[in-house]
């Protein structure tokens, strides 16, 4: 990586205590930090690879791709940085029941003994075929376990994206972690989830059984993220709707493996 990247002396990368790496970033430019970030996790990457896979992987493809992604990364960031709205990328048709915060444009990582479900719904009206997407993430970005869900009976688009963040609890109280983040871009079901009241939508019970789980755990969040920060758990979701199949623990497709990967690299450069 040495021949492509300006990178601090191999001396540095020595592990020297608990806070080693936040020295090595402080003592490094702006542009070095991310590059060691990204050098960082496609290191355990390829130590995953020969402990789980076939340990087949080649030095020369990691560093064609970390150039290849860091390139990627930057230009995503650009292109968010548009405070008119006038870039191409960012725009997309009204959405009735979303709305979005302002939040980072992609996906981050949770604190240490966190862990994160991003969820999502899609609902058809047309058929009324609808179905749900969860992807659950810890702290390193690693997938602890996804799920596409084929939701039944559902009326309308804000009690199917109720169903799928009650989905992911479910699977999150099914893995019996403690302190959850529970991430959706529908503005109307975070609200009413984060809501003392009761609800009198349509999804009213839902809300209520989802509020109920939550108590059991030790400590919970529910986040509004922009659409752009919940793209794995949306392409989940529409295996769900077109396979009308319910599938827990799968095995991540290679586009969506690409984009969990690309989330990884986003939430590194958003903690620089």
């Amino acid at each position: 990586m040495r021949e492509v990247w300006k990178l601090p002396a191999e001396s540095l990368f020595r592990y020297t205590g608990n806070d080693w790496l936040e020295n090595l970033l402080a003592q490094s430019d702006v542009n070095t930090r991310p590059r060691i970030l990204l050098l960082l996790w496609r290191a355990w990457h390829l130590r995953n690879d020969i402990i789980h896979q076939d340990g087949k992987a080649r030095i020369d493809e990691s560093i064609v791709f970390l150039q290849s992604y860091l390139r990627d990364c930057q230009a995503v960031l650009c292109n968010s940085e548009d405070t008119k709205g006038k870039s191409p990328e960012v725009q997309s048709a009204p959405q009735p029941t979303r709305t979005y915060c302002d939040a980072a444009p992609s996906w981050s990582p949770p604190a240490l003994g966190w862990i994160k479900v991003n969820t999502d719904g899609s609902f058809h009206p047309n058929d009324r075929s609808s179905g749900a997407g969860i992807i659950v993430r810890d702290s390193f970005g690693t997938v602890v376990t996804a799920a596409c869900v084929a939701l039944e009976h559902c009326q309308d688009a804000e009690e199917v994206e109720a169903k799928a963040a009650l989905e992911g609890i479910k699977l999150l109280s099914n893995l019996g972690h403690m302190k959850i983040i529970l991430e959706l871009d529908c503005a109307i079901a975070a609200k009413a989830l984060r809501s003392q009241e009761h609800d009198r939508s349509k999804a009213w019970n839902t809300y209520e059984e989802a509020k109920v789980l939550l108590k059991a755990f030790q400590d919970h969040t529910i986040s509004l993220v922009r659409r752009e920060s919940n793209c794995v758990a949306d392409a989940l979701v529409k295996l769900a709707r077109r396979g009308r199949v319910s599938i827990q623990g799968i095995t991540l497709t290679p586009d969506i493996r690409e984009l969990v990967n690309n989330d990884i690299a986003l939430g590194a450069l958003q903690v620089i």
